[in-house]
């Protein structure tokens, strides 16, 4: 598991079982969820002078990009094995 490099030993201390896929699904979401609830009220009030589509369709952008953005990292970071393919995938092109 550990082949000599720091970031590796770190990387291993975050990898989950293939048996708690559920629990894994639930944490990562729980942890990418909190910024977008912590900078929400931000959102909303930058974007509350505007049109009706702007006000309401922008803070959701926002956190659609940064839950997506974070949950790719984590998944980056756990190994998961469909996100790697995925990423291997995305570099051959």
């Amino acid at each position: 598991m550990y082949s000599g490099s720091s970031s590796n030993k770190i990387l291993a201390a975050v990898s989950f079982p293939e048996y708690c896929l559920p629990e894994k699904i639930i944490i990562l979401s729980v942890v990418a969820a909190i910024p977008c609830y912590l900078l929400n009220p931000i959102w909303i009030s930058a974007f509350e002078n505007y049109g009706k589509m702007i006000s309401q369709g922008m803070p959701i952008l926002i956190n659609f990009l940064i839950f997506a953005t974070i949950g790719v990292i984590e998944l980056i970071i756990t190994k998961d094995e469909i996100a790697l393919v995925i990423l291997r995938k995305i570099k051959r092109r």
